[in-house]
């Protein structure tokens, strides 16, 4: 589904996240590692936006940045167009990675549906552990846009995400529990523990910004959430 109109948006405040050490290379295929990859200290957090709406209320979204070139500063306004998920990220003269594309597009619908709360777009989890959660998010976001796949289908692109090798690496320096790591095990294992399940996505785009990714709620969920049903806990696959 293509959104054609134009989000006229603030960037309010980092959310859920932390700062994780990540190297990013691609030239690498999904399966190598050349040695010597740098890693930096990058912003694995969530994006809270607040825009007017129809009533000039002041309203928020949540989104994911899906291009880990370029960026996006708090407090600083942007213009994006809303397009179809498959469409971002948009790299100039058509750089690396390039636009998702059709199966990319299933994985990540798939990561959306079992890890995030479509009435806010924002991750699951409670307050002590969703930053570990939107960290191993924003990486998994990352790993399924950027690494270059030999798979040509999503189900077959499961078995090739991995953070030790590829376009995508994270380092975990700390002497306790890699919290973060936990999760992106449970992630990458919940993509391939049956059908990949859908939710409705929408790709922002913006020339000198950071490309996002917005959850959208079904017409079903609207109902709940105006009816006051609490939508909470992450979704579990029978």
């Amino acid at each position: 589904m293509i959104h054609a109109d134009v989000q006229n948006v603030t960037l309010a405040q980092l959310g859920a996240g932390s700062f994780q050490r990540v190297a990013v290379k691609g030239a690498n295929t999904w399966d190598t590692t050349s040695g010597d990859e740098n890693f930096y200290n990058l912003r694995t957090f969530e994006h809270e936006w607040v825009f007017n709406d129809a009533n000039n209320e002041e309203s928020s979204y949540i989104t994911h940045c899906v291009e880990i070139y370029q960026g996006v500063s708090v407090g600083a306004d942007y213009l994006f167009e809303s397009v179809a998920i498959e469409s971002v990220p948009d790299r100039p003269n058509g750089g690396w990675p390039g636009n998702m594309g059709e199966e990319r597009a299933r994985l990540l619908r798939d990561l959306y549906a079992g890890w995030a709360n479509p009435s806010t777009g924002g991750v699951n989890g409670s307050e002590s552990e969703r930053d570990a959660i939107a960290s191993a998010f924003q990486l998994m976001v990352w790993e399924i846009t950027h690494e270059n796949f030999d798979a040509v289908v999503a189900e077959d692109m499961v078995g090739q995400i991995t953070f030790e090798f590829g376009a995508i690496q994270r380092q975990f320096d700390g002497s306790g529990q890699d919290v973060v790591g936990d999760y992106l095990t449970q992630m990458i294992v919940s993509l391939s523990d049956g059908p990949l399940q859908y939710a409705e996505l929408v790709g922002w785009t913006e020339e000198n910004a950071q490309d996002q990714s917005r959850y959208i709620p079904a017409p079903g969920v609207m109902m709940a959430l105006t009816g006051g049903l609490a939508l909470s806990g992450r979704r579990r696959r029978s």
